[in-house]
């Protein structure tokens, strides 16, 4: 049997379809991907927290013991035991170098070797009541409650006073960032604890200077937060905060560039963070711990999930496309999904849907109702027919959908006449046609009409569930465009991967070459039919790969991936590293050469074989095995192209092909 079809099988052809919350990757379809931050509580009785350039951690207990934690076991190793020192009152834990440093509430430092687990020295600050002690490059910075930093390096030692009482300091490479208050805590109180700056304090010039980064209600998100810590983590800023909301402590990150900022995570369970430390591992995600005002150590991971359906709890997506069959009344035969990944706990759902009529015109031509039926032989063409008789323009959809009114005729006149059409198209493309539109009123309409797409394919489209077959056999579909929907649903953490999606045309079975018998009774018929599709699908491929079997045995024809295994049947696997039109043309050529080889003609012919590729500059020819040959449909004798979902005279993109 001899099918056309089109197919989607690239990036490019993927990028025909509308898509929500599904990205294109790896030559296909998945859910699209975001970064979230998972905690979890390691502990309620941690002082602080630190980690060293390696990224091994250390916690400080209530009780003055030091231990190296692994985060993957959740374990620890005790470096230094707290409970001889009696009544040691340790505040704050930083690593400098192979050291570890625990500041006391006297303002006493203790350096420790984590790996002979003993003391090294101690020595006082200027320091008076220690809240926090970071280092970098080598220097110590000692952070009291009355906002003095006291930089320590070496034998050295010096105090600086901000202006304001400081809440919590980080530091960088090259600097210092701070987070400052009122000066009285009574003032910040009945000014509704607006007072807070961000300083950002560079020091890796000659001369220091600090700039001014955020003052009072720039510290909000989506809502206002008091700031509690900060950390650096990349080249970001991480702030925790406690939302004036409601009591929610959470996350925010502050991009400098942007000077905005976003949350990253709520925390749950736990009161304002007093300590904040981030870190970023070798492949680019951060992880942070937290600790809150009753000692409880929280840990923080960035880590890659699929992405949750802004309208749900679920984790799905959608891609929607159109195929023009180019005829009317066409039935399609089946549809082919190419599953490139499909993990446990996820699905992927096929809907189809045939009609002689675009779907969501903008302009009011048709009808949600052409949406209202189902595809079968001559509905479509009879209600055309009665509507022009009765001289009726059924309802348009984006009439009662879309916001403003007029937004159709705005869409007409930029040039989109289908919601289709306006779905899959960017909405900066949208937006540059008109001088007085902008991106925001594009996407409502979008997803608006991606809205009612998905309401009527969820009500009245063919349904079939992928994981079961991958090949199925299309019923009702009759008509010149085919629409196909995937719907893909995953789990947090895995995807399916849609790699090539095939609809085959005519409709053709092996039904046809059984008895009369065999069809006088229609559910019998269809059940049979459906039956002997599955012997069908696979002798139609066993067939299709006889058919193309021959291009494997053609130098000129043979796809690239397979050069090597035909070289090796005609020995030439010796000149393999030649250009690829170079190898064509002597496996071409092989048996007239052989005849001359070992002598000073052979030698030459060879020779400029080579030279004459090897001296062409540019892309290589595209070979025959690298493009199939594509069939456009033949039109009716008084049809024109529809354009109703595309600017092109068609939108099969991938084309039909034999």
């Amino acid at each position: 049997m001899t099918f056309s079809y089109t197919v989607t099988t690239s990036e490019s052809d993927w990028r025909d379809w509308g898509l929500r919350n599904v990205r294109i990757t790896d030559g296909g379809v998945a859910l699209r991907e975001t970064t979230a931050v998972r905690s979890r509580t390691i502990d309620d009785s941690i002082v602080d927290v630190t980690a060293d350039r390696a990224g091994v951690r250390y916690l400080l207990t209530q009780d003055g013991a030091v231990y190296r934690y692994e985060e993957t076991s959740d374990t620890r190793e005790l470096v230094i035991d707290g409970t001889p020192r009696g009544e040691w009152d340790p505040r704050s834990i930083t690593t400098s170098g192979s050291r570890v440093f625990v500041i006391d509430g006297d303002g006493v430092i203790t350096a420790v070797d984590p790996e002979t687990r003993r003391e090294i020295e101690t020595f006082e600050t200027l320091v008076a009541d220690p809240r926090k002690l970071i280092s970098e490059r080598g220097t110590l910075y000692a952070l009291d409650s009355s906002g003095t930093i006291v930089s320590i390096r070496g034998d050295e030692q010096e105090a600086s006073r901000s202006s304001k009482p400081t809440v919590d300091v980080a530091t960088s490479p090259d600097g210092v960032a701070v987070i400052t208050t009122a000066e009285d805590e009574n003032e910040a109180e009945a000014e509704d604890e607006d007072e807070h700056e961000l300083w950002r304090i560079r020091t890796d010039q000659d001369d220091p200077t600090s700039e001014k980064l955020l003052a009072g209600d720039d510290f909000a998100a989506e809502t206002p937060f008091t700031p509690t810590a900060i950390a650096i983590a990349g080249p970001s800023l991480v702030i925790a905060g406690r939302c004036k909301s409601g009591d929610e402590h959470a996350l925010f990150e502050f991009e400098p560039e942007t000077a905005q900022f976003s949350r990253l995570t709520t925390l749950e369970n736990a009161g304002a963070i007093e300590t904040l430390v981030g870190r970023v591992s070798d492949d680019g995600r951060r992880s942070f711990y937290a600790v809150d005002a009753q000692d409880r150590c929280f840990s923080l991971t960035e880590r890659i999930e699929y992405l949750e359906r802004p309208d749900g709890d679920t984790h799905a997506g959608l891609a929607v496309t159109r195929y023009d069959g180019g005829s009317d009344q066409l039935e399609w035969h089946r549809l082919v999904v190419d599953l490139a990944r499909f993990p446990p706990n996820t699905r992927v759902r096929l809907r189809y849907y045939a009609t002689d009529e675009p779907l969501l015109p903008v302009d009011g031509s048709g009808s949600p109702g052409e949406s209202d039926r189902p595809a079968t032989r001559n509905r479509g063409s009879e209600r055309s027919a009665e509507r022009k008789r009765r001289n009726e323009t059924p309802a348009n959809w984006t009439q009662t959908q879309f916001d403003p009114a007029d937004a159709p005729a705005v869409l007409q006149g930029i040039g989109v006449s289908s919601g289709l059409e306006l779905i899959r198209t960017a909405p900066e493309r949208l937006a540059a046609r008109h001088e007085s539109l902008s991106t925001e009123p594009v996407k409502r309409w979008q997803r608006t009409a991606f809205d009612a797409l998905e309401t009527h394919a969820e009500s009245e489209w063919n349904v079939a569930e992928v994981a079961d077959n991958p090949d199925v056999l299309l019923r009702n579909a009759t008509g010149r465009y085919l629409y196909v929907a995937l719907e893909l649903v995953g789990t947090p953490t895995a995807s399916p991967h849609v790699d090539t999606v095939t609809a085959y045309c005519p409709r053709q079975s092996y039904l046809r070459y059984m008895p009369e018998l065999y069809q006088e009774d229609d559910r019998s018929a269809a059940f049979l039919e459906r039956f002997l599709s599955v012997f069908e699908t696979s002798f139609v491929d066993v067939q299709s790969e006889i058919d193309g079997i021959t291009q494997y045995f053609d130098p000129h024809g043979v796809p690239s991936d397979s050069l090597a295994w035909l070289e090796e049947w005609l020995a030439a696997d010796e000149y393999r590293e030649w250009p690829e039109s170079a190898r064509r043309e002597y496996l071409a050529r092989a048996p007239e050469l052989y005849k001359l080889r070992g002598t000073r003609a052979g030698l030459r012919e060879v020779i400029e074989l080579y030279l004459r590729h090897a001296a062409v500059e540019g892309p290589e020819p595209t070979t025959g095995s690298d493009r199939e040959p594509e069939l456009e449909p033949k039109p009716e004798p008084d049809s024109q192209p529809d354009t109703d979902d595309s600017e092109t005279p068609t939108d099969t993109t991938t084309g039909h092909r034999l």
